[in-house]
């Protein structure tokens, strides 16, 4: 029997990982046109902190060959219920399909999403590194940034840059434009004062109920006020785009996520044949951790799927179990030495930001994927 898994991302190697402990005689594909799996939390510090950006990268084909997992490099262009079209225009048959595909970010400096076919280099772990260290300096070297959208990803980047243009004694002016009444809807009112209150100390504008408007100059006008902001960049942190273009548009929601069930099932896939998991689906929030978390309960719900199969009898989803949203922790960081989190006790500044600046929880990924350096 074979499983292919499409996308090398935390979602795409946790389902490996537990699918070979699970079955070490399953034949297990894993489709990536990247080299590398980069754990993408860290990817607004790996702009300005090149020890990070090394330790938060990690090889998916040393990793794939001592698991006896096939890494093919190559991207997907089609997906049906029993083949795979890769471009190259290799087709592979499967028995099942997990999709762990990702999403996509406005921001090309962040690097999530599949990278450019014609882009020289492109999928290989150096030009990775060098893209980050590239928009890290062409930030740091603006004398003014406007950052839309004042979620966890912009309230990070606004603080790291307010850090790290400070430590280097640039002069640069941050406004971080944000459309809701207060800064990371995750976070409860108070946490997200105190996010606001520590941004505005370093000197970050922070400007909340406005929608910015990009103008054709490359500056930004504010829908309500109308004022002008005069800026040498933009980044968007708003929002993310799920990779799902190879998929039929049957499988997919209005705003192009899958649509899966409550075992991570493709919704309508013939047999049960189809799975998908992580940011691409609909099903559980858009985080790493809760991959992390749910990888076993979709690996279990593969084998039994594949028993089914393996059986000719009819397929049965009553068997199969459901997934468990795991308890969110929320932590921001803003610049190298200070941050917020959100507990489901508390909103605290101590402890878990300080963890999160040290060691950017990359002992976890580590432990549970079984990753090397």
């Amino acid at each position: 029997m074979k499983v292919v898994v499409i996308g090398g991302g935390i979602a795409g190697l946790s389902t490996c990982k537990h699918l070979r402990k699970l079955d070490k005689n399953l034949e297990i594909v894993l489709i990536e046109p990247k080299e590398y799996l980069e754990v993408h939390w860290c990817s607004v510090r790996s702009l300005f902190d090149g020890d990070v950006a090394q330790k938060s990268t990690f090889s998916i084909n040393k990793w794939a060959i001592g698991k006896s997992i096939v890494h093919i490099q190559d991207r997907v262009t089609q997906l049906t219920d029993t083949e795979i079209l890769l471009s190259d225009g290799e087709y592979i048959e499967f028995n099942i399909c997990v999709v762990c595909t990702g999403a996509v970010t406005p921001f090309v400096g962040f690097g999530r999403g599949p990278p450019n076919p014609r882009g020289k280099g492109q999928g290989r772990l150096p030009h990775r590194l060098g893209q980050m260290q590239h928009w890290g300096r062409r930030l740091l070297e603006c004398q003014s940034i406007a950052i839309v959208g004042g979620g966890l990803i912009g309230v990070e980047l606004a603080g790291d840059l307010a850090f790290f243009a400070k430590q280097q004694n640039r002069q640069l002016q941050i406004a971080l434009i944000h459309n809701e009444e207060r800064l990371v809807p995750e976070f409860t009112p108070g946490a997200s004062d105190m996010a606001f209150h520590k941004l505005t100390e370093m000197g970050v504008e922070v400007i909340l109920g406005e929608k910015a408007v990009p103008q054709q100059d490359g500056n930004v006008r504010l829908n309500k006020s109308g004022d002008y902001l005069q800026v040498n960049e933009i980044v968007w942190t708003t929002g993310i785009k799920p990779c799902n273009s190879f998929m039929n548009r049957k499988y997919l929601n209005k705003a192009g996520f899958i649509q899966v069930d409550e075992f991570f099932q493709v919704k309508d896939s013939v047999e049960g044949r189809l799975f998908a998991m992580g940011d691409c689906c609909d099903l559980l929030p858009n985080t790493g951790s809760q991959a992390m978390e749910a990888s076993y309960v979709l690996a279990k719900n593969i084998k039994i799927a594949l028993a089914d199969l393996q059986r000719g009898g009819e397929y049965e989803n009553k068997r199969l179990k459901r997934a468990l949203v795991s308890t969110e922790v929320y932590v921001a960081t803003i610049g190298k030495t200070d941050g917020v989190a959100l507990t489901p006790i508390c909103h605290t500044q101590f402890f878990l930001p300080w963890i999160k600046n040290a060691t950017w929880f990359l002992w976890k990924v580590k432990s549970r994927l079984g990753l090397k350096e």
